[in-house]
């Protein structure tokens, strides 16, 4: 009579395990890909807000002021006129302002400050901000903003 062996062999397990690591490291890698394009929407959203927000400060300003926002490559920063008041936006540490692409709206001259008219919302500075996702050194996905003459968004 044989006597059978039962269960796995060595062998067996090892390709078992190779298999599933690799399974593995490719949905880990999706997901992290996946995660980071959410991160850099949800940023561009933000920012999108914040100009909206910033333009109806400007429409519905009961002391006459006015608003303004520079943008930098890790931050943007709202100025309220006539006072020292300044709130500062810092982006995700992975989000990058890769390309600033504004000018005024008269003259034509590059510029890195949108200001919005105080009763009429109109942007003082028209153009297109282009954000990207930096993982080490490389910006590997981008998005951009679109800001008019009207002073809404894209």
């Amino acid at each position: 009579m044989k006597k059978r062996n039962s269960g796995f062999s060595v062998i067996e397990l090892i390709v078992v395990i190779a298999l599933v690591a690799i399974v593995a490291r490719l949905v880990f890698t999706s997901f992290n890909a996946l995660n980071s394009r959410q991160a850099l929407d949800k940023e561009v959203d933000y920012v999108k807000t914040l100009i909206q927000k910033t333009r109806l400060d400007s429409l519905n300003s009961k002391n006459g002021a006015s608003f303004r926002i520079q943008f930098q490559n890790n931050q943007m920063t709202v100025y309220q006129s006539g006072t020292t008041t300044t709130t500062v936006y810092p982006f995700s540490t992975n989000v990058k302002l890769n390309t600033i692409g504004l000018t005024a709206v008269s003259g034509g001259a590059a510029t890195t400050t949108v200001s919005f008219a105080k009763i009429t919302g109109l942007a003082g500075a028209q153009g297109t901000l282009t954000f990207g996702l930096v993982v080490g050194a490389t910006t590997t996905v981008s998005r951009s903003v679109v800001i008019n003459a009207l002073g809404t968004v894209e």
